[in-house]
C-alpha cells in the first residue's frame, strides 16, 4: 500500500498531468484528454471493494475493472480510483472511436434515441416506424459488396447463431428446388423429440483455432480455448486444418501455397466425410478472415478465393465471421473485402465496431 505522501504526491502529478494534450492527433476531438497515469495499487481498493462485493452475486473471474465513464476520455479509461490507463484494445475491440466522443453523445441526447432506450417494443412484430430508416442508415449504407438483406442480433455469438440457422433453413429450401415446403406431419412431430426428419442431421464446417462465440451452436465451431468448451456438450461439426503461414510472404510463397492447398483439400474431405461415416450434410462454412481469438492468422486472398469456388461447387453457405474484423479495421469497411471474391459469401455476421450485431445476406433465388 502505497503511503499517504506518496499518494498526495501522485495525485498532484495526475492533475497536472490532466491539464496536458496526451495525443495531439486526438486534441481535435478530444481536446481534454488526459495522459495516462496510475497512482494507487492495481487493481486499486475500489476495484478489489466491488469484485469482491458484485462477485458475491455474480462471475467476476475475468473482471479488471470496474469503469468511470463519466472520468473516461478519448483513448484513455479511468477506473473509480481515478487511475488513467490507455486502452489499447479499445474495450475488446468494441469501442473504436474513443470514450464520450462528442458526436456519439449528440446522438445519444437526441429526442428518438431516448425514446426508443426508455420504451421497448416486439421490433419484429412491431418496429417503429423509423425502423426502415434505421436499417436503411445504420446497416445497408455500410453493407458488404451483393448484400441485400440485413438481420439483427443481440450479440456477435448470437449473429453467428443466427447465420447458422437461418443457412439451414436456407439449405432445406434449397433442395427442395427452392421452393418452401409445408413441412408434412413426419417432420413436425419428429422435430419436436429433436429427431429426423424434422431435425435434420446439418453442421457447419470450421477451421481449427477459429472462434465463434459460445453459444451452442457457436461454440461448436469454436476452437481456440479450451476453457471455452469444457463441461459443455457440443454438436458433433467437423472442423478442417486452417493454413498458418510463414513470413515474410513473399519468402514463403511455396510453403504458404501449400497451406492453401492442404487446407482446402481438409474441408473438402471432411465435408465427405461427414456424409458417408456419419450421415451428416454440412451445409455451410464458416471463416474470419483473421483468426483473432485463435493466434493472429490470416487467411490469404488465393485461400478464400478457393475457398468460395469450393462452396460453390458443393452447394453449401459460405459464412464469413467479421464480428472482430468488420468496420474499418484493416483498410477497408469489411476485411474480407480484400479477397476481391467474384461471388460475394452468402452470409458476412458483424458486431461489436458496429456498436450493433447481427448479419448481412443474399436473397436467394433459384438460379442462385
Amino acid at each position: 500500500m502505497l503511503s499517504s505522501k506518496v499518494l498526495a504526491r501522485s495525485k498532484h502529478v495526475l492533475e497536472q498531468s490532466n491539464k496536458m494534450l496526451f495525443s495531439s492527433a486526438c486534441s481535435r476531438v478530444y481536446p481534454n484528454e488526459p495522459a495516462p497515469y496510475v497512482f494507487t495499487e492495481f487493481p486499486s481498493p475500489k476495484t478489489q471493494s466491488y469484485i469482491k462485493e458484485v462477485g458475491e452475486k455474480t462471475c467476476t473471474l475475468i473482471t479488471t475493472f470496474p469503469i468511470d465513464l463519466e472520468k473516461s476520455l478519448g483513448n484513455i479509461v479511468s477506473d473509480e480510483d481515478g487511475n488513467k490507463l490507455l486502452d489499447i484494445y479499445c474495450a475488446i475491440g468494441t469501442n473504436a472511436v474513443g470514450y464520450n466522443h462528442p458526436k456519439f453523445l449528440a446522438a445519444a441526447d437526441d429526442d428518438l434515441m431516448r425514446m426508443t432506450i426508455a420504451t421497448r417494443t416486439g421490433i419484429g412484430i412491431n418496429p417503429i416506424k423509423e425502423q426502415r430508416q434505421f436499417n436503411e442508415d445504420a446497416f445497408m449504407a455500410v453493407a458488404p459488396p451483393g448484400m441485400d438483406r440485413v438481420t439483427a442480433a443481440m450479440c456477435g455469438t448470437c449473429a453467428n447463431e443466427g447465420a447458422y440457422k437461418v443457412a439451414m433453413m436456407a439449405y432445406a429450401i434449397r433442395k427442395n428446388g427452392g421452393e418452401y415446403v409445408e413441412p408434412t406431419p413426419e417432420e413436425l412431430c419428429s422435430c419436436m423429440l429433436n429427431q429426423a426428419p424434422g431435425s435434420p442431421d446439418y453442421a457447419i464446417l470450421s477451421l481449427k483455432s477459429g472462434f465463434h462465440g459460445r453459444m451452442l451452436g457457436a461454440m461448436s465451431t469454436s476452437r481456440s480455448k479450451p476453457i471455452h468448451k469444457v463441461d459443455v456438450p457440443a454438436f458433433d461439426w467437423p472442423a478442417a486444418e486452417n493454413p498458418v503461414y510463414k513470413y515474410p510472404l513473399e519468402d514463403n510463397v511455396d510453403y504458404n501455397a501449400e497451406q492453401d492447398r492442404i487446407s482446402l483439400a481438409d474441408v473438402r474431405a471432411k465435408v465427405e466425410q461427414w456424409k458417408v461415416e456419419k450421415g451428416s450434410e454440412v451445409i455451410g462454412v464458416v471463416v474470419e478472415p483473421c483468426q483473432a481469438e485463435g493466434g493472429d492468422n490470416w487467411l490469404s486472398n488465393e485461400y478464400a478465393r478457393g475457398l468460395r469456388e469450393l462452396t460453390l461447387e458443393l452447394g453449401i453457405y459460405m459464412i464469413v465471421d467479421e464480428v472482430q474484423t468488420g468496420v474499418c479495421s484493416t483498410g477497408k469497411f469489411w476485411a474480407h473485402e480484400h479477397w476481391n471474391l467474384d461471388t460475394p459469401p452468402d452470409f458476412v455476421t458483424f458486431a461489436k465496431k458496429m456498436l450493433s450485431c447481427g448479419f448481412y445476406h443474399r436473397h436467394e433465388t433459384k438460379s442462385s
